[in-house]
């Protein structure tokens, strides 16, 4: 099967089978990615602790470009909104 083909039949899937393979997807790239990190130890940060300046530098780039609305939006969203867990079958 091609990628085309297999990128049609993903049309067809109902919404529950579309999460399901979402979440089989998902897996697939988290075990890729985890046997990437043992296959491939970096010499950079990536599990080191983050010091404070440097999140705080990151913060400040985040913050560029955004108005005070936008942040307020963002803020609200972030305290309210929430990503509703999948049910234990498409799981």
């Amino acid at each position: 099967m091609t990628l085309n083909e297999l990128m049609r039949a993903v049309d067809t899937l109902s919404d529950a089978e579309l999460l399901r393979l979402f979440a089989h997807l998902e897996e697939q790239r988290v075990r890729r990615f985890a046997a990437r990190e043992i296959e491939t130890p970096t010499e950079d940060r990536t599990n080191a602790p983050l010091d404070m300046r440097d999140l705080e530098e990151i913060f400040a780039e985040i913050r560029t470009g955004f108005t005070e609305h936008d942040l307020q939006e963002l803020e609200w969203a972030m305290n309210n909104e929430f990503v509703e867990a999948l049910p234990d079958d498409l799981a």
